[in-house]
């Protein structure tokens, strides 16, 4: 055998698995912004995210409507892809929470 023959299952064997895994592996990011109704741009709220069947990167940030927002992602999703995720905040006092989801 030749070593030209020897490396190409090498490689196969090397590769073929990150391959198989890049196919399979659901990624989601969920982006959440705060809007307070009275115009506060300044105030933080804790916002967190929760999924059944799948794992959270980093699951609990603060944000403000003057930062932007983030994105929480969402990964390794059971063999069906489905996955039912629940985005949540911390109550602001004098403030009412009510949440919309957008594509």
């Amino acid at each position: 055998m030749t070593i030209k023959r020897a490396i190409y299952p090498v490689l196969a064997a090397l590769l073929l698995p990150g391959l198989a895994y890049a196919q399979t592996n659901t990624v989601a990011t969920f982006n959440v912004t705060k809007v307070f109704a009275d115009g506060n741009v300044n105030e933080e709220v804790t916002v967190r995210i929760e999924c059944n069947n799948a794992l959270i990167l980093d699951g609990e940030d603060e944000i403000s409507q003057a930062g932007g927002g983030v994105g929480f992602v969402a990964t390794n999703f059971t063999p069906d892809g489905s996955a039912t995720c629940t985005v949540t905040e911390d109550a602001e006092p004098g403030y009412t929470t009510t949440y919309a989801a957008t594509d």
